[in-house]
């Protein structure tokens, strides 16, 4: 039995370990769920889109009161835990580049797996959050 616990600990390390690796880094690929994922987009890219005036949507899908405390420039909000019965508000973007973004990335991977499953074609979910944001200098409004 001594001799069992070690290569026991062993396998479940490995099994642990193995969830954290081999994550398919495809744009919206699709997870081990089958559910698609929005492709990240750093800071330094979202900045050099705005900075071109490129045309896309930002989403902010903190509380309405998080936004209004500071939000990134022409960003509208749309809650996280409104976001099922919301999307249909911005429809118009189907077609066009989505950007989304929360606190750190969670809430909008959520969002944009929303956006994904009804058929929008180009979802990003903004790497770090607007905490991500802030710290590398990003404006805030």
């Amino acid at each position: 039995m001594d001799n069992k616990l070690p290569v026991l600990l062993l396998l479940i390390i490995l099994l642990l370990l193995s969830g954290c690796v081999g994550q398919n880094s495809d744009p919206q690929s699709s997870s081990d769920n089958g559910q698609l994922n929005p492709q990240a987009i750093t800071q330094t890219e979202l900045a050099e889109i705005i900075r071109e005036g490129g045309d896309m949507l930002l989403v902010d899908v903190r509380t309405e009161g998080e936004y209004n405390e500071g939000h990134l420039p022409e960003a509208i909000v749309i809650p996280y835990d409104e976001f099922d019965t919301r999307y249909s508000e911005i429809l118009e973007y189907r077609d066009r580049a989505v950007v989304l973004y929360c606190h750190v990335g969670g809430m909008g991977d959520y969002a944009g797996r929303v956006l994904l499953k009804n058929g929008f074609k180009n979802v990003k979910n903004l790497d770090g959050g607007i905490n991500g944001w802030r710290n590398s200098g990003g404006k805030i409004v």
